[in-house]
């Protein structure tokens, strides 16, 4: 079992920061939700 974003676009950027994790590229939904290139 993994975990599936469920992104609009790719995703080619990942960073973990303070007990959080970024997501950027191209997407404008993620998770059901719009989000335009980066989300945390």
């Amino acid at each position: 079992m993994g975990w599936n974003p469920e992104a609009d676009a790719s995703v080619l950027a990942l960073a973990f920061s303070d007990g959080q994790l970024f997501v950027g590229d191209r997407f404008t939904r993620i998770g059901g939700q719009p989000r335009h290139y980066l989300t945390f």
